[in-house]
């Protein structure tokens, strides 16, 4: 699961991709008959809870008839109609699919034995390499013999907004949690990690990025002290890979025209996130680097399709999820699929992780939480979260953490 996660993006640039979604299908559900039939003391109300239950049950019995009885021909949108969009049925399926992701992954220990640590350190492991594995595909073989055509400007073979998100992801971990990796190889892989989500080039990367560095700021201003894991060693080693980067991009640039278009990209990417946080906090405004062509693709997604169905049942409980496809936007996708309800169940659940969270600010794993639903939260701005495979379970992968090492703390409720 973890490994189909990490290379979801990647998985769909190439020409076996149908093939792969029913294997990542069907280890999602066999991974769920499992839990089912090991032992019914793991039906904890708690786990539960954390898996987001009343969402599940709202879209499982109730969206599903809302859908069949409420759904439009994606016909109404020829403008944004994509050969590569899913069925309604399809894209339905994913999202109880990420809930369910999510129970299976709380269960994680119980079923195998092994600590959470141990599955984070491979997710790790393995988005390291993703990371590499992008680099030399990229830029030293022709890489549309297999995959498709790379996106403009940005260095990747998935799909950029996803890949830099679960980087990110992999990057807080590294940084605020507690790892069986090495100190020194820890720097290193910081580093990785931090090129990984620019060669991307995707302002929510950056903003990403921005937060966990943000966060970290403020644990060491009220703290006074450095997390192990992001110690001025490791800075040192991260400071160091990512100017070789930086520095290896111009030579790059020289026999391959990619790297001068990531250039331009990436400036233009990193300009428009300054311009945002200057127009708010200071008032001032560069031309430059506005419009953001992302940004107003989204808006005229959320336009166009809250043109139709915008009666008071279609709004409270959702059903055109034909519409719902066309929005890059897990906000807006929940509230044209699923209805204000869907919407906000949905958010119900991540004020509860938040509550949590904060309520363990003190140890590692509730700032750990804290700072995944930060990244979650702006992910939800630019993407449809519940939709795509590799996220839902990197935010999982999060909850199931932050379950197993609160248990101790936390008051255990009775089995169901």
């Amino acid at each position: 699961m973890i490994f189909l996660a990490v290379f979801d993006g990647i998985r769909s640039k190439t020409p076996i991709a149908e093939q792969v979604t029913y294997f990542k299908e069907i280890t999602t559900f066999t991974l769920l008959a499992i839990t089912l039939i090991s032992s019914s003391k793991l039906m904890k109300k708690r786990a539960l809870y954390f898996s987001n239950i009343f969402l599940l049950i709202y879209l499982v019995l109730i969206a599903t008839v809302v859908i069949s009885l409420n759904d439009v021909s994606r016909s109404l949108l020829p403008t944004l109609l994509r050969n590569d969009m899913p069925t309604p049925y399809a894209m339905h399926f994913k999202n109880i699919e990420s809930i369910v992701l999510v129970f299976v992954l709380i269960h994680y220990e119980h079923l195998t034995g092994r600590k959470i640590t141990a599955l984070m350190d491979f997710f790790v492991q393995l988005c390291i390499f993703y990371v590499l594995f992008t680099l030399l595909i990229y830029f030293k073989f022709d890489n549309t013999s297999f995959f498709k055509s790379p996106w403009f400007g940005r260095v990747s073979i998935g799909y950029p907004t996803s890949d830099a998100q679960i980087l990110a992801f992999a990057l807080a971990y590294l940084v605020f949690g507690k790892t069986n990796i090495k100190s020194t190889v820890r720097g290193i892989f910081i580093a990785i990690l931090c090129v990984g989500v620019l060669m991307n080039a995707t302002a929510t990367g950056i903003i990403s990025l921005g937060i966990i560095f943000i966060a970290y700021f403020f644990y060491f201003l009220f703290s006074g002290k450095f997390i192990t894991t992001f110690s001025i060693k490791n800075s040192v080693y991260a400071i160091i890979v990512i100017i070789i980067f930086f520095t290896g991009k111009q030579v790059l640039g020289k026999v391959n025209d990619r790297a001068v278009d990531y250039a331009a990209l990436l400036e233009n990417k990193m300009g428009f996130v300054t311009n945002k946080i200057n127009a708010s906090l200071f008032g001032q405004y560069n031309p430059e680097y506005y419009p953001d062509i992302s940004e107003e693709l989204r808006k005229t997604q959320v336009e166009l399709t809250f043109k139709f169905n915008k009666d008071f049942a279609s709004l409270l409980l959702g059903g055109p999820i034909s519409l719902g496809t066309f929005i890059e936007n897990e906000n807006y996708f929940l509230i044209r699929s699923y209805g204000y309800v869907g919407f906000t169940l949905y958010y119900l659940w991540i004020v509860m992780l938040l509550f949590l969270a904060f309520k363990y600010i003190n140890k590692y794993y509730g700032r750990l939480l804290m700072i995944a639903i930060g990244i979650l939260i702006i992910t939800n701005s630019a993407i449809a979260t519940t939709y795509l495979f590799g996220l839902a379970v990197s935010f999982g992968l999060f909850v199931s953490y932050f379950y197993y090492h609160s248990s101790k703390d936390y008051l255990e409720y009775d089995d169901v």
